[in-house]
């Protein structure tokens, strides 16, 4: 997608944009490819009204959420107007790079981190340092963390709509049958000695791999003080091969003492189906994911078993909180906006409005805002509670994410998977496991 995005962007931006970037947002006619109207019944003669476009992908939930919460803004702003325009994920980038070209992108726009970099380079976003500064977008009950999780260069792109953090679910059930403590980012040698023990006291192994190796590795290197990437993403964000080999030797060691579950189970399984993943029915105790858990959640209350969950385990020699926000999608204001100020305001309300965030439900993610995390938690039941409960502790346990994961990360994972495997089989060991990914990703990242 994101190659994709950067061609479309190139190539129509080199031709639109020299055509002129200002746009007037006055009258300005809806043309989403789903839905696209007036977020209010008012009257379509705006007089003095500044009329702002509020665009997002997402089912037809989260449209009548989202055009809620804008009717809502509106009847505290009787001055502003916002159409609304929404559609499914397919083709919306695609369209937003034309409007891009045009000078006629949405006055505030969904995407995700990923898109930051991008958008930024090619002058598309509104730094909004100066609305933080006067008081009209509102940090003061977000984190640092969430709040420099869209910040590059100084520049702080966007807010964070929803968001989650790395989360180990596990079967309290089997954890209590053990005997054993299982608790918030636990040291990586108590993590195991309690592995150990439920696997001899129960006969349940440990999940190593649930499918997303690249996050672990992060978890080791961060916990050392180190990103994953470097700053500009064409290196990895460590000086030599041990941060991998310490990943691939918690693999290598836990398989020859017996309490990690067989590789081969991931060969037989669809993992990435929830009710296939080997917590569900019982063959491990522990899962390792992200805390948005819905599905795996649901499944295994329909296999008659419970789900806690905790932050990652961490480096017994850690100098840096491992874990970190994740960003399920943020909003971000365009360039080109004739009405900025009126833009950073809403971001503020719907970051900071509880009776908004109510109405939006953390469809998107846990709300970053503390308050309205806790307002909405209090209401929670069954697994949003969990959710919302875990992100509202989680942050000790977390450090900024400092970079921007690069376009090439895909082809990193897929060699991490590799070796992985290899590691699982016995036909490579941690140490050439380490090494050769530490050669491989830097060359593919500096190739790329």
């Amino acid at each position: 997608m994101k190659k994709l995005l950067s061609i479309v962007l190139s190539v129509v931006l080199a031709a639109g944009l020299l055509a002129g970037c200002s746009s007037s947002r006055s009258g300005s006619t809806s043309t989403a490819s789903q839905g696209s109207t007036p977020a209010s019944t008012a009257s379509t003669d705006n007089g003095e009204k500044k009329v702002i476009r509020v665009a997002w992908w997402g089912g037809q939930a989260r449209a009548d959420m989202t055009t809620q919460v804008c009717e809502m803004y509106m009847a505290e702003h009787p001055d502003v107007q916002i159409e609304v325009e929404f559609s499914d994920y397919t083709g919306y980038f695609d369209k937003l790079a034309v409007e891009a070209a045009s000078g006629t992108m949405p006055d505030i726009f969904q995407a995700t981190r990923d898109n930051v970099v991008e958008f930024s380079d090619k002058g598309l976003l509104l730094p909004l340092n100066e609305y933080v500064d006067s008081g009209v977008l509102d940090f003061s009950q977000v984190s640092e963390d969430a709040k420099s999780t869209l910040t590059r260069d100084g520049n702080l792109y966007g807010i964070i709509l929803g968001s989650i953090a790395g989360a180990m679910s596990y079967d309290p059930d089997v954890v209590k049958e053990a005997g054993v403590e299982i608790y918030d980012a636990m040291p990586w040698s108590e993590f195991v000695q309690a592995a150990k023990t439920i696997y001899e006291k129960t006969g349940v192994q440990t999940s190593f791999d649930s499918g997303d190796p690249i996050t672990q590795v992060a978890m080791v290197a961060r916990a050392k003080g180190y990103q994953l990437y470097s700053e500009d993403g064409k290196s990895l964000g460590f000086p030599d091969a041990s941060i991998p080999t310490e990943y691939f030797q918690r693999y290598e060691d836990g398989l020859k003492e017996g309490y990690i579950v067989d590789p081969q189970i991931y060969v037989e399984r669809d993992v990435g189906a929830v009710e296939q993943r080997p917590i569900v029915d019982g063959m491990v105790w522990n899962d390792f994911g992200w805390c948005n858990a819905q599905g795996l959640y649901d499944a295994m209350q329909g296999a008659g078993r419970n789900m806690a969950m905790v932050s990652y385990p961490v480096a017994d020699d850690a100098t840096t909180p491992s874990n970190y926000l994740r960003v399920g999608t943020s909003f971000h204001v365009s360039a080109n906006t004739q009405y900025p100020e009126v833009c950073a305001d809403f971001l503020s309300y719907f970051m900071n409005s509880v009776e908004a965030n109510k109405v939006l439900n953390a469809e998107r993610g846990a709300p970053v805002n503390s308050e309205v995390l806790a307002a909405l938690s209090a209401d929670a039941e069954g697994f949003q509670k969990d959710m919302l409960d875990f992100m509202g502790k989680v942050g000790e346990y977390c450090s900024p994410y400092e970079v921007f994961d690069p376009a090439a990360q895909s082809e990193v994972i897929d060699v991490l998977k590799s070796l992985l495997e290899q590691v699982g089989y016995g036909k490579m060991s941690a140490q050439e496991a380490g090494e050769e990914f530490f050669t491989k990703a830097n060359d593919i990242l500096q190739a790329a």
